[in-house]
């Protein structure tokens, strides 16, 4: 368990721990999980009385990077974009592209760009973070 921000030099009695994953999960008592956590709301939790079964429903999807042109003419049109590969097989960083303004072909370019290189890192997009959530 990772200390708490609030209280840094609060000693802790761990005890001896098991990592086996094929032991059952065993809840932690509340009393002694609020305790140890800074952030209690993000523990674990669930209904007993609740049935999870894995059957899920079938629906349809269409990868959007399917859709997009091998040579990305929308995404990278603009002379101001360049881009630059963190490393040869994973990684671009992206200088001049505007994220707010994106027409749905970039979109899936955006989308192919991302499946074939992992990382996208886009720089300067005070307006699109300025923007807040959608």
């Amino acid at each position: 368990m990772s200390p708490s921000r609030t209280e840094p030099d609060q000693p802790r009695d761990e005890g001896p721990g098991v990592y086996d994953v094929n032991l059952p999960y065993k809840p932690v008592e509340n009393e002694t999980a609020h305790k140890r956590t800074e952030f209690p709301e993000y523990l674990p939790s669930w209904d007993d009385r609740k049935f999870y079964h894995d059957h899920h429903l079938e629906f349809g999807y269409e990868d959007p990077a399917n859709r997009a042109a091998v040579h990305m003419p929308h995404l990278l049109k603009s002379p101001k974009v360049q881009t630059k590969d963190i490393t040869p097989k994973m990684g671009t960083i992206i200088y001049g592209l505007n994220l707010k303004s994106l027409s749905d072909s970039a979109k899936d370019e955006l989308a192919m760009l991302i499946s074939k290189r992992k990382i996208v890192v886009f720089r300067d997009q005070l307006e699109f973070l300025s923007a807040g959530p959608a």
